[in-house]
């Protein structure tokens, strides 16, 4: 009763054993209580439970249980004291329940075997040990007819032997999803480490989706999770800016895409920045071989500059300044520089010839 009791709450608890990784590493357990509280000696039985009225449920319904229930197993198998096939019996009854209690502490901490080495070792060895213990029942089975109550011994090789075969499919369950892991973890490092190939903040953001299967200390995880964070925040941010409909001045632009270089991805609104200095800058190169500074600018590539300017997401206020100026502050008429127009050389101003008479 006590193995399929156990095995009851260990379902109870983690589940099916097929669904034991999406149920645990999706954060639904809190597991590093379940062996760091469990005293020593192992505390009330199933059937001083019974006794004192206590629902069975109640010891079933959490994990610290479901390791006590382990201890006591273990208690029990201990206490008995025979010779003969029933002693073969009984030692193999211990065996199974300290495997049992050894499994039961890496299914309760499944994350260890993603971080620890040592771990990952134990979680291979036990799941051979495992499968060593169902293959030498096999043996035993075959003297059943050596034990006065052959039913005892079918019952009993059955409760434990489907504990520990639901056990088994969890602890292969996970030494799977670590060697997945690991693949997983190469992949991210060959990704951030190649700086000369801009990481697509599509393909950072499908990694960050995957990395929540994987533990959430691992350093991979976390410099992966890390990363993307910066660089959906960073997308988000300039995103907002550009969807404003404001002008951003030149240099902000310009420290807006430094800060996704530096990030070393490549998205839409980083291509959207990058273009529109690039249309600006070409603007202002523009502006600067008009003939402006010389005062030989013509009033019609003034207008067409400043028409076009105003259709640009990224702007330089001065220069645009210094064209509209430009555009009404010459001669006593105080009109664009346009046609006949004769220097002073006490003023500096220009003139148009007709409106001096010349």
């Amino acid at each position: 009763n006590s193995f399929k009791l156990l095995r009851e709450a260990r379902i109870g608890y983690y589940g099916e054993p097929e669904k034991f990784i999406e149920s645990m590493m999706n954060g639904n357990k809190d597991s590093t209580s379940l062996i760091e509280d469990c005293p020593e000696q192992p505390l009330a039985s199933i059937e001083d439970c019974q006794n004192q009225n206590m629902p069975v449920k109640i010891l079933l319904s959490g994990g610290k249980n479901v390791y006590k229930m382990v201890a006591n197993v273990v208690k029990s198998a201990e206490s008995v004291n025979v010779v003969s096939f029933e002693e073969e019996v009984t030692q193999n009854l211990q065996n199974v329940a300290h495997w049992c209690k050894e499994a039961a502490k890496i299914i309760a901490s499944p994350i260890d075997v993603f971080i620890d080495k040592m771990k990952l070792e134990d979680l291979v060895e036990l799941i051979n040990s495992g499968e060593n213990l169902l293959s030498q029942e096999s043996k035993l089975e075959s003297k059943k007819d050596q034990f006065d109550d052959e039913d005892l011994i079918v019952d009993l090789n059955k409760s434990w032997k489907t504990l520990a075969s639901d056990d088994i499919t969890r602890l292969k369950q996970l030494r799977l999803r670590r060697e997945e892991f690991k693949e997983w973890c190469k992949k991210v490092k060959d990704l951030l480490d190649d700086k000369e190939k801009k990481i697509q903040l599509d393909d950072l953001k499908k990694l960050a989706e995957e990395s929540k299967i994987y533990p959430p200390n691992a350093d991979t995880v976390k410099q992966l999770q890390k990363d993307a964070k910066n660089a959906i925040d960073y997308a988000d941010e300039a995103g907002k800016l550009i969807a404003s409909g404001k002008a951003i001045h030149f240099e902000h632009a310009k420290d807006i895409v430094n800060q996704g270089t530096n990030l070393n991805i490549t998205c839409p609104e980083l291509k959207t920045l990058r273009n529109a200095i690039r249309i600006t800058r070409g603007w202002a190169n523009r502006v600067k071989k008009c003939g402006l500074h010389e005062s030989s600018a013509q009033i019609n590539q003034i207008k067409e500059l400043v028409k076009e300017y105003d259709t640009f997401l990224v702007c330089l206020p001065d220069e645009v300044s210094n064209l509209k100026q430009a555009m009404c502050s010459y001669c006593i008429c105080r009109r664009p520089y346009e046609g006949f127009m004769i220097g002073c050389d006490e003023c500096d101003d220009w003139y148009h010839g007709h409106c001096i008479g010349v």
